[in-house]
């Protein structure tokens, strides 16, 4: 799959948090001070395939609009991340996410902690 990593623009910098990536095909936009680990990559290029299943513009209406549909697309990236993770890490990076999934960072999408933290974890398996 062809992509460009780019630096986040202004309109990406006053919308998202600092550190929050945004991919809109065939673009990763990289938050300024941040470098690329493959595993980032990996939850990347997942959006990517979702954008390109969905429709970018009608994935971005969702994504935007739709608490559910924003949710089940980070269950799956995020998933995705964790597998390609070091073993070692997994498990903080699955609880960390699930903080991130009930905050503003990601429009307090997920229901509850446990229900992310839950739902992270059967997504990894489902992926081993």
């Amino acid at each position: 799959m062809d992509y460009k990593i780019k630096p986040k623009p202004w309109i990406l910098r006053r919308f998202t948090m600092p550190f929050q990536w945004v991919t809109f095909y065939p673009n990763i936009y990289m938050p300024e001070g941040q470098t690329l680990n493959n595993a980032l990559l990996e939850h990347e290029l997942c959006h990517m395939r979702q954008q390109l299943k969905t429709g970018k513009w009608l994935y971005m209406l969702k994504y935007l609009f739709s608490k559910k549909f924003q949710y089940k697309m980070e269950i799956e990236a995020i998933a995705v991340e964790i597998f390609h993770t070091a073993p070692n890490l997994r498990q903080h990076l699955i609880q960390e996410y699930a903080l991130l999934l009930i905050s503003s960072a990601y429009s307090h999408c997920a229901p509850s902690y446990e229900t992310a933290l839950n739902d992270l974890n059967i997504a990894f398996e489902n992926i081993k």
